[in-house]
């Protein structure tokens, strides 16, 4: 029983690593965008239009 046990973890921890692997490959071999976290350039989190940046809104820098 301890041997088909062995057996079952060692064949899921392989494929794991397999899974793991052919994920990194993938990764390294697609074409990466120049944005910190991997969206196109003009993406959003939540997919809404870029904000219009024309005016500043100077800090708050008050305590209350």
């Amino acid at each position: 029983m301890k041997s088909r046990l062995r057996a079952t973890i060692a064949a899921l921890l392989l494929t794991t690593a397999v899974a793991a692997g052919i994920t990194l490959a993938d990764n390294a071999a697609s074409p990466q965008g120049d944005t910190t976290w991997g969206a196109p350039a003009g993406d959003t989190t939540w997919g809404a239009p870029a904000p219009d940046r024309t005016v500043i809104a100077p800090l708050d820098t008050t305590w209350g």
